[in-house]
């Protein structure tokens, strides 16, 4: 976790680090895909806030969950790093099991509509690939 995010010029807290391996435990996601969404979303918190998009709906905390799917993590506080972290891995897990032949799954993440989750898909490979190809 910190070796990818230090690969793409950020330093995570030690809370974030944590919040990441102990979601990505629980929800049997991968820690690296994780981390790679938590610095696109927001640089693992160094841009957090509360983002209105154009359709009304904001997005919230590290992960930045969208009011869509804030009703699925009713039982996480989605301003906490670690509600937020465990809020992204329950909705990354979902999709992967509604999703298991997807190999681009991941960035449903971001969108369902086809354009927009490649262009995530991209982003994503890209962060994970200053990894030094580790994933």
């Amino acid at each position: 976790i910190n070796h990818l995010a230090h690969a793409n010029g950020f330093n995570p807290s030690p809370r974030v680090v944590q919040a990441i391996q102990a979601a990505s435990v629980r929800y049997s996601i991968d820690s690296l895909t994780l981390t790679a969404i938590g610095i696109l979303e927001t640089g693992l918190g160094k841009h957090n806030h509360h983002r209105v998009n154009s359709n009304g709906t904001v997005d919230t905390g590290i992960f930045q969950i969208n009011t869509v799917n804030q009703a699925y993590c009713i039982e996480y506080n989605l301003e906490s790093t670690e509600g937020s972290a465990f809020c992204a891995a329950k909705l990354l897990h979902k999709i992967k099991v509604h999703h298991p032949v997807d190999k681009h799954a991941d960035a449903r993440y971001h969108s369902n509509t086809p354009s927009h989750k490649e262009i995530y898909y991209s982003k994503l490979t890209r962060v994970l690939t200053m990894n030094g190809g580790v994933q």
